[in-house]
């Protein structure tokens, strides 16, 4: 027996009549501390399932060719308008952000050439176009920095990668400038040395 449940034992001794058994005692005792495990357990549980999503929920899908193909300057979060059978599709990871970008229409900015397949392809809604343009959220002072900063630069609004957060699904924005032949020669040779380096490290353990 732990020692919190001698605890609650005796606690219990404390509030049942002297003529009580000793065997009443100990299955009242044993009755009370079970509910209040329960009961504990019960208010809990949203919040460790909300946490355990939190935690171990993974990225939904990367853009793995942006940091090839451009330098990033600056990232920032923003939401992004999905049909309920899109995201239910981007959860179970059929999402290409592959060759997409963001626009600015107007002072609205939109997702273009982002690749969500559909969740049932057999029930799927007429004239689904999985290439769609969708709407990124993002307050309107953040969309006044990023014209602000766009201007005579030519810089790029590229999504980085798709996760959710709080049970919301975020985009992840880089404002870039495409990369020169130069510069992707470089990322390469930076790539493969860094791989060199860590194989000879493995090899020396």
């Amino acid at each position: 027996m732990s020692v919190s449940q001698e605890a609650k034992i005796a606690s219990a001794k404390a509030v049942i009549p002297a003529k009580a058994g000793i065997r009443s005692i100990s299955v009242f005792a044993s009755h009370r501390f079970q509910a209040r495990r329960s009961n504990l357990r019960n208010r809990l549980a949203p919040r460790l399932k909300r946490g355990a999503y939190l935690i171990y929920m993974p990225n939904i899908t990367e853009n793995k060719d942006a940091h090839h193909k451009y330098n990033i300057f600056e990232t920032l979060e923003a939401g992004i308008v999905l049909t309920g059978h899109e995201a239910k599709s981007a959860r179970r990871g059929t999402v290409s952000l592959k060759g997409s970008y963001v626009v600015l229409k107007g002072e609205e900015p939109y997702l273009v050439n982002a690749h969500i397949g559909s969740f049932q392809p057999s029930n799927a809604p007429e004239g689904y176009d999985p290439l769609r343009s969708r709407k990124i959220l993002m307050h309107s002072e953040e969309i006044k920095k990023i014209i602000g900063k766009n201007k005579g630069q030519a810089l790029t609004m590229v999504p980085l990668r798709l996760y959710s957060s709080r049970g919301v699904m975020k985009v992840e924005i880089g404002l870039a400038r495409a990369k020169s032949n130069k510069d992707k020669r470089d990322t390469i040779k930076k790539r493969e040395a860094n791989r060199e380096i860590a194989r000879a490290m493995r090899s020396k353990e």
